[in-house]
C-alpha cells in the first residue's frame, strides 16, 4: 500500500563513505532507485585519500539535487561521519545505509508505512546477507541482548527525534556504534517494531563490518559494558546466560562441520587407497594413463566437495 502523499515524510538517507569505493555507486544506486519519492541522500566522505573515490561521489550526485556530498578532511570515523550527515539533513525520518550495501526498491516505502501504521518511534527490519556468507537474518534489539554479544541489524529507519533524545553516535565506538546506539535509544524509552521482511542486503566481505566486528568483539562487549556498568550489573546473570546461549549455538555448528569434514576424509582416503590399489593391478597396462586421468579428475571432485 502506498503512502498518501499528505503523508509523505522527508526521509534523510545517512551513508557514511570511506575507501570502499568498488561498491559506492550499487548502494547510491540502490537509493536512488527507491520507490518512495521523498527522500534526501547525505554522504559523507570520511578523509577518502583516493581520487577515483572523490570522482564516483560527484557522478553519483550530478543530475540530483536531493544528494548532498559532504567532506572530512581526515579520517574522523563512522560515528562522526554519520554525526555530520545527521546534522546536515532536513528529514522528519532518518535511515542510515552504509556504502558497502543495498536496499531493495520498496525499502522505504515499506519501512515508512509500517511506522506511519504504529506509535513506534522506529521500525527495523530483516537483512539478507551476501558476498562471502548468504543468510537471512535478525536480532533483537533489547539492551540485554545487545550486552550478550548479540548485536542488532543495522536496518532501521527511526523519527528524527530518537537521534536527538540520544544525542548522535558515541565517537569512541568506531566499531559497535549501532549497537552503542540501540542501548541509548531504549534508556530513552524509545520502541521499535520489527518488521519481518529481509528488505537491507549487507554485503559480507572481508572489510565489512561484520567481519570487522567478529575480529574485535571481545573489546566491543569490554566497552559497551564499560559504558552502561549499571545495566550491565543489575542484569549481569540474563547476560552470561545469553552468551553461554551464544556460544553453545557455535560449538553445535562447529561439530557439525567437523563431523562432516571427517566424513569426507575418511571417503577421500577410501577412495585414495582404492585407486592406488587399482592403479597396482593394472601396472603393466596401456589403460593406466587413462585411469591415472580418471584418478585426478575424481580427486579435483572430492576436494570441490569438501
Amino acid at each position: 500500500m502506498d503512502t498518501p502523499l499528505k503523508n509523505q515524510p522527508l526521509v534523510s538517507v545517512i551513508m557514511p563513505f570511506y575507501r570502499q569505493d568498488e561498491y559506492l555507486i550499487e548502494a547510491v544506486e540502490s537509493v536512488k532507485a527507491q520507490s518512495y519519492p521523498h527522500w534526501e541522500l547525505i554522504i559523507v566522505d570520511d578523509g577518502s585519500d583516493r581520487l577515483r573515490a572523490q570522482e564516483i561521489l560527484q557522478e553519483t550526485a550530478e543530475g540530483f539535487t536531493n544528494i548532498v556530498i559532504l567532506r572530512h578532511e581526515t579520517n574522523r570515523g563512522v560515528s562522526a561521519a554519520k554525526n555530520t550527515a545527521f546534522s546536515a539533513s532536513k528529514g522528519e525520518l532518518i535511515v542510515p545505509v552504509d556504502s558497502d550495501d543495498v536496499i531493495v526498491p520498496n525499502y522505504l516505502q515499506k519501512m515508512v508505512d509500517a511506522l506511519l501504521s504504529s506509535d513506534a518511534d522506529g521500525i527495523y527490519c530483516d537483512l539478507k546477507k551476501f558476498g562471502l556468507v548468504e543468510l537471512e537474518c535478525c536480532s533483537k534489539t533489547d539492551p540485554i541482548r545487545i550486552l550478550s554479544g548479540w548485536f542488532p541489524p543495522n536496518p532501521v529507519l527511526i523519527k528524527r527525534e530518537v537521534f536527538e533524545a540520544v544525542g548522535g553516535y558515541d565517537l569512541s565506538f568506531d566499531l559497535g556504534e549501532d549497537a552503542c546506539f540501540w542501548i541509548a535509544a531504549h534508556n530513552a524509552g524509545k520502541r521499535f517494531e520489527h518488521l519481518h521482511e529481509p528488505l537491507y542486503l549487507y554485503r559480507s566481505h572481508a572489510e565489512s563490518g561484520t567481519s570487522r566486528r567478529g575480529r574485535d568483539y571481545p573489546l566491543i562487549l569490554t566497552k559497551l559494558a564499560r559504558k552502561y556498568p549499571e545495566l550491565y550489573s543489575e542484569n549481569v546473570i540474563a547476560i552470561i546466560d545469553l552468551l553461554a546461549e551464544h556460544w553453545v549455538k557455535d560449538i553445535d555448528v562447529h561439530r557439525n562441520l567437523l563431523s562432516e569434514f571427517h566424513k569426507l576424509e575418511a571417503e577421500y582416503k577410501h577412495l585414495h587407497r582404492e585407486f592406488h590399489n587399482l592403479l597396482e593391478k593394472t601396472e603393466s597396462s596401456p589403460r593406466r594413463i587413462g585411469v591415472k586421468a580418471a584418478f585426478r579428475a575424481l580427486m579435483r571432485e572430492v576436494r570441490l566437495r569438501k
